[in-house]
């Protein structure tokens, strides 16, 4: 284990018990920009992340959700989402999870997905596959959209888009799914509980982790137009590979 993943890990673990600790508590929402929520949990479970990354590796730059874009002169930035899942998390619906990514030149090569609620960590680096805890996990073997699960994930502000995608897609899909957690549906994608995961207009810190986990799982993730995809793009199509084109098709049609 590279001492990266050994300290994205610590640091996805210790941020995890912190949302498991104070989970069942009250917590007041703010409202950001944009409409999303977030918590004073949000802001704890980052502040520990971004303390154990600075003290390992104080030259590399981190762009986190609730903090921002701290920029060092540095090939290495870490990409921090302390809760996603805040919704599922303030109602206290145990669904979210810790993510953490870090890119060299912009490549995303390591990704740490903690859910704390089950205790399941999803880690990989690249060209190394990927574990869900101790075992090594693939996407599923399902070749035909009508016998597939599908998940659906969207920031609060975008509507229109969603229900248009969401309409043409579940009529030809076997189940849809919408789960209030971006990187979790990229994990299940990954280990095969679903089969494709749709997100719409991700941060970077949304899709960093989950889209290197669900690669390391041999399945495909692009864009919406079917270009790979980068910590840069603004929506995300995730599969097993099998159903990949069949659903890009429906979407471009």
């Amino acid at each position: 284990m590279t001492k990266e993943l050994e300290v994205a890990i610590k640091a996805a673990r210790q941020a995890g018990e912190i949302l498991r600790e104070n989970f069942h508590k009250a917590h007041p929402v703010t409202l950001k920009e944009g409409g999303s929520w977030v918590t004073e949990i949000d802001k704890l479970s980052e502040r520990k992340i971004i303390s154990i990354i600075k003290e390992n590796f104080p030259t590399h730059s981190v762009n986190a959700e609730e903090s921002g874009f701290s920029k060092k002169d540095s090939e290495y930035l870490w990409l921090i989402d302390p809760i996603d899942g805040t919704t599922n998390y303030a109602t206290k619906f145990p669904f979210f999870a810790v993510s953490i990514a870090q890119a060299k030149n912009k490549e995303v090569i390591l990704g740490v997905v903690y859910d704390p609620m089950r205790n399941n960590l999803y880690s990989a680096e690249k060209g190394k596959g990927v574990r869900l805890n101790s075992y090594f996990i693939k996407v599923s073997e399902s070749k035909e959209l009508r016998q597939s699960v599908v998940s659906y994930a969207r920031p609060s502000r975008i509507k229109e888009r969603f229900i248009e995608l969401f309409s043409k897609v579940e009529l030809a899909a076997r189940t849809p799914k919408i789960l209030g957690s971006m990187v979790l549906s990229l994990c299940y994608t990954a280990s095969g509980n679903l089969d494709a995961a749709i997100c719409l207009s991700p941060n970077p810190w949304d899709l960093a982790a989950g889209c290197l986990i669900v690669e390391e799982a041999a399945g495909k993730a692009t864009d919406l137009e079917g270009k790979p995809w980068s910590i840069d793009s603004k929506d995300i199509l995730a599969t097993n590979g099998k159903i990949h084109e069949e659903i890009l098709k429906i979407i471009n049609s």
